[in-house]
């Protein structure tokens, strides 16, 4: 996994053993106050596996974890040994099997930007802020031949409300998580019930590549092998660059979050006093979704990250920091923690 862009961290370790126990009925013996493999059990891991190492957490300057061209050009050249080693040239070649999947959120109540009122008015306005105020998460995943898989919305329920369900389109998913953002377990429904479904029936060859972001709580050994059984390569983003190498970042977002705010305004101006709420997002999304993400806006994400066509030749360099100036930036720490 290292190859493709994810170390593998202590904490997709316990998850992914606490998964394979829960599912063959087991208990290790040494449990924390989580109901997950504890320290003790961690320790004699290591002890038992002597070609497995934890390394250190490095405290990295914000030099060193800055982004530069240098970079970028790595990440390209050993993504590309990759798929030459394993004779998988071919995938990066054709649109149809190229994939980059992202989560982001959006506000049921989006800022209102500037209002109109009398001149002479002495008195502020103030935009009426709807009692959820809070933000929806889409997983949204796109082919760099302009298609979208279906949406995912996900949701802050134990149990999801038969409203809900029926308010988004009939071929979009739903998943759960206590603070409604993806995780592994609704990442892994993402890949098992919908993604893998969507490529299956669209007649796909396979395997395909699926560029996503690298963050480490979404991946865990179970997602490992569904993708590895179904012929879905995971390929994690280089950090830190998502508004550059991620396509849906990189074309698709931006005006499609726009849309929203301005689709948002106007349906609260056409159902006044009525707000945006978890029950009407869906239906609403729909329509700014279909008008945003049209086949163009999305092959530009792609072309414009250097994904598809996969050169890095087109990634837009001048978001990076300039290799000269990177002993010039602050001190800054940030974790980064690598396990082998």
């Amino acid at each position: 996994m290292a190859k493709r862009g994810f170390p593998v961290h202590k904490t997709n370790l316990i998850m992914s053993v606490k998964k394979y126990l829960e599912d063959n009925g087991r208990e290790p013996r040494y449990l924390n106050k989580s109901k997950t493999p504890g320290r003790s059990w961690f320790e004699g891991f290591l002890k038992r596996h002597s070609e497995i190492k934890q390394k250190h957490a490095e405290s990295l300057s914000k030099a060193r974890a800055a982004v530069t061209q240098d970079h970028i050009h790595r990440w390209f050249d050993e993504i590309q040994d990759y798929f030459k080693e394993n004779n998988l040239q071919d995938i990066l070649r054709d649109p149809t099997r190229t994939f980059n999947g992202d989560e982001s959120g959006f506000m049921l109540c989006p800022k209102s930007g500037n209002v109109l009122g009398p001149t002479k008015s002495k008195e502020d306005f103030y935009q009426r802020v709807s009692a959820e105020k809070e933000q929806i998460t889409v997983m949204a995943t796109f082919s760099a031949d302009g298609k979208i898989v279906p949406l995912m919305l996900i949701f802050p329920y134990k149990k999801m409300p038969k409203a809900i369900v029926e308010s988004i389109p009939e071929n979009w998913a739903l998943g759960r998580s206590d603070s409604g953002w993806l995780n592994s377990e609704v990442f892994y429904e993402y890949m098992s019930n919908h993604f893998i479904p969507y490529i299956k029936s669209s007649n796909i060859t396979r395997p395909v590549v699926l560029f996503v972001d690298g963050h480490r709580s979404h991946l865990t050994t179970q997602v490992s092998k569904l993708c590895d059984v179904n012929g879905v390569i995971l390929i994690s983003l280089l950090p830190n660059t998502t508004h550059i190498l991620q396509p849906a970042d990189v074309a698709v977002f931006k005006p499609f979050k726009a849309g929203w705010a301005a689709a948002v305004r106007s349906w609260k101006f056409q159902h006044f006093p009525k707000e945006v709420t978890r029950y009407t997002f869906g239906s609403i999304l729909r329509l700014v979704f279909d008008q945003y993400a049209t086949p163009k806006t999305i092959k530009n994400g792609f072309r414009k990250s250097g994904i598809f066509p996969f050169e890095k030749n087109n990634v837009d360099y001048s978001k990076c920091i300039p290799n000269r100036n990177i002993d010039n930036l602050p001190e800054h720490t940030v974790d980064h923690v690598v396990s082998s």
